[in-house]
Order: structure tokens, then C-alpha cells, then sequence
């Protein structure tokens, strides 16, 4: 039953018989971005939504309500999705295609997104505003996180409430695949269209979410709150420059 956001894209996408890296390459972005969408980690953005229409005449209400047929009706304007694409790359930063970066040896890229503003308790990022791919070598990833490529994001934060643990400017690298909080610790939370990066606890029947900065409170969430609560991924490395 294709009953989410996420499911109803990955029936777009094997519609057109892509995979997620094929489609990422298309569309500007990485095949991680493509895992967080079918995943139902993220909506995608409105420039994406937009590119999407353009290029395979996607109806964006089947997409995210639900609402009628998964194409539009009418021919799409290809050569326009592609001015749109180009647009982006020039004016608003967007990086070129996946795919067209070259393969460096025992390397992998990690997909580098920015955080754009504060929130309280946390670190508020900016949904799929991909700033650029970082180069992490394998064997560290597989040594020191025990974790795979395909599943990290790394963000750089912005804001002071989860000061002095984590600054404005650092660098969070956030494991996808532990999106469950199995014990204490810094996570990526899902609100909305943005994201964040939080202390956070469960306790019975409760789950207790804490800035490290004293200036900020901590939120106490119970209930199907507590059960419900979206969560990215778990935070397994941090990066600053001194």
C-alpha cells in the first residue's frame, strides 16, 4: 500500500526505471538525499519539486497528498527543467550532478549540507539545501564508525544553544541508519522541513530533549510525542576548525 510521502516517490522512481543514484544525478543531488525521501526522513524541496515537474511531469500532489494521477497530463517542457537546472548551478549554488564527480581511490563522498538558522534546544538545518560532497576515506569510515558512506550526511551547524559541545560553523557527520534513540546521546531531528541536532534521552514513557547551552530549557515529550518522535540519524562524528 503506498499509504507516505516516501513510498509513493520510490513508485516514481521505479516508474521510470532509475535508481537512486541515477536519479540523484539527474537531479543535482546524491543518492542519499534520493534513501531520505523514500525513507520519509525528508520532503523534498521546492526547487527539486520543481525540477521533477519539469523533467518527468511529475504531479507533486500524488507525491505528498496522495491526490490524483502520478503524472501530469500534457507534454513537460524538458529544455525549460534544464534552464531551471542550469539556474540553479549558477545563481543559487546548487552543485553539478553526482555523477560527474570523479572517483578519488579508497574514498567515498559524503553529502555536505549547511545549517542556516538557530532554533531552540538545537541546530536548525536547512531541508536539501546541499552546499556540496566531502571526501571521507573508507576504511576510516568503516573503522571508526562502523558505519557505511551510503548512510551519513554531513552538516555544518549554526546557532548557540548546544554550546559549548557543538559551535556555530562545526561539522556534525549524522549516521542515517541510527535513526532509532536506543541511548543517550546527540541526535538529528525531523521538524518539519527543517532539521536539528539535539541532546536527547529516553526514559520510561518519555523523551527528554536538552541543549548543552544553560541560556536554553529542555523539552520533555510524552506519549505518542515521545513514540512518534522523527528522527534523522544519530550523530558519530564532529569536526572544528581552531
Amino acid at each position: 500500500m503506498i499509504n507516505s510521502p516516501g513510498k509513493r516517490f520510490k513508485y516514481f522512481r521505479e516508474a521510470l526505471g532509475l535508481s537512486r543514484s541515477q536519479l540523484g544525478e539527474k537531479l543535482g543531488i546524491n543518492q542519499n538525499s534520493i534513501g531520505l525521501f523514500e525513507r520519509d526522513k525528508q520532503l523534498p524541496s521546492e526547487p527539486i519539486l520543481k525540477l521533477l515537474e519539469y523533467l518527468f511531469r511529475l504531479n507533486r500532489e500524488f507525491v505528498l497528498e496522495g491526490k490524483g494521477d502520478l503524472f501530469l497530463s500534457g507534454e513537460a517542457s524538458r529544455e525549460k527543467g534544464e534552464e531551471l537546472h542550469e539556474f540553479l548551478v549558477r545563481e543559487a549554488g546548487w552543485p553539478p550532478p553526482y555523477g560527474t564527480r570523479r572517483p578519488v581511490e579508497d574514498r567515498d563522498w559524503i553529502t555536505f549540507q549547511r545549517a542556516t538558522a538557530p532554533g531552540p534546544g538545537g541546530q536548525v538545518l536547512e531541508s536539501d539545501q546541499l552546499v556540496d560532497h566531502i571526501a571521507f576515506r573508507r576504511g576510516w569510515i568503516r573503522a571508526r564508525l562502523g558505519g557505511r558512506a551510503a548512510d551519513l550526511v554531513l552538516v555544518e551547524t549554526a546557532g548557540d544553544s548546544m554550546e559549548p559541545t557543538i559551535r556555530a560553523g562545526d561539522l556534525a557527520l549524522v549516521d542515517t541508519d541510527q535513526h532509532r534513540i536506543r541511548e543517550a546521546g546527540l541526535y538529528c531531528l525531523v521538524e518539519g522541513p527543517d532539521l536539528s541536532i539535539r541532546r536527547v534521552q529516553r526514559v520510561p514513557g518519555q523523551v527528554v530533549i536538552r541543549p548543552d547551552n544553560p541560556a536554553y530549557h529542555p523539552v520533555t515529550l510524552t506519549g505518542p510525542r515521545a513514540a512518534e518522535l522523527p528522527v534523522l540519524g544519530r550523530v558519530v562524528w564532529l569536526g572544528r576548525i581552531l
